[in-house]
């Protein structure tokens, strides 16, 4: 059995974002997640990667889209409330 990644590598892209503006602040709302897939082996992997125009998050905690000027830390990949409601680590003391 080969360890090399296969050739039916694929990148696709979402179909950008599921909300044209953000329901804050009314920007609009660009760019996409890219998704990688193939397999080495047996293994199947999936890697996901923002495109550099991103602007925006969706919620982990209650599934909002968002811009991220609209949000404390958007990098911890929730809003505001949800970023306090569930004392997002290491972020928060």
């Amino acid at each position: 059995m080969s360890n090399r990644l296969t050739s039916n590598t694929a990148i696709t892209k979402t179909p950008n974002v599921p909300i044209e503006a953000c329901p804050r602040c009314s920007k609009e709302l660009i760019g996409a997640i890219e998704i990688t897939e193939g397999g080495i082996g047996g293994l199947r992997i999936v890697t996901m990667r923002e495109t550099s125009d991103r602007n925006w998050i969706t919620c982990d905690g209650c599934n909002q889209t968002i811009c991220k000027s609209c949000c404390v830390m958007p990098d911890s990949g929730y809003c505001d409330a949800c970023f306090v409601k569930y004392r997002i680590e290491p972020y928060l003391p």
